[in-house]
């Protein structure tokens, strides 16, 4: 639609917030929209993730440790019944490590040409490093993905092992090419 994300905040203090709304993912490395990824193709990784849903996220933040926590519709399933959440830990400027984690509460029939019941009842899991060094920043990731056997639906139970390594290469601001990133990406 017109407004892809939209959502309400309320802060009330620098440590802790509350989100209602169209939310952004919690689970992946990799954005929903081009504009926001050095790799504007994105890879196998994200598209096994959710990337917009509806529900509430709590925040919050202590130090170097950020912990967020969603109730969501999944894959927007409109069953408010998918529980995502992410705990990150700044250990210095140049690397950050998150853990993220995604998966239905209960099993949900839901199929439609938004939500694929395969992946609305899969749960997901992410350890990600991301590190900068200069010009660079590199960032590895992992993710598993498993699904239940689903009967009614007729999938057997399944699950995926991915990895992925993205670098980009921004050019020095005193460059006659400052502004402008170079990106790689490999993934298995």
């Amino acid at each position: 639609g017109a407004v892809p994300i939209a959502y309400v905040k309320l802060a009330p203090n620098d440590a802790f917030s509350v989100q209602i709304g169209k939310l952004p993912t919690l689970i992946g490395y990799e954005y929903n929209f081009t504009f926001e990824n050095a790799n504007i193709e994105r890879g196998l990784l994200w598209n096994q993730e959710n990337q917009v849903s509806r529900g509430v996220q709590a925040n919050y933040t202590q130090g170097p440790v950020s912990v967020n926590l969603s109730l969501n519709d999944g894959f927007y399933s409109n069953d408010y019944s998918y529980v995502t959440g992410m705990v990150t830990y700044v250990h210095d400027p140049a690397n950050t490590i998150a853990f993220a984690a995604g998966g239905p509460t209960k099993k949900t029939n839901v199929n439609t040409t938004a939500t694929n019941p395969i992946l609305n009842n899969s749960s997901q899991y992410n350890l990600i490093w991301t590190h900068t060094a200069g010009q660079w920043t590199v960032v590895p990731y992992l993710q598993y993905t498993s699904t239940p056997s689903l009967p009614k639906l007729g999938v057997t139970s399944a699950s995926t092992t991915g990895a992925a390594v993205t670098a980009t290469y921004a050019f020095p601001s005193d460059s006659k090419l400052s502004g402008l990133s170079v990106p790689a990406r490999f993934e298995y």
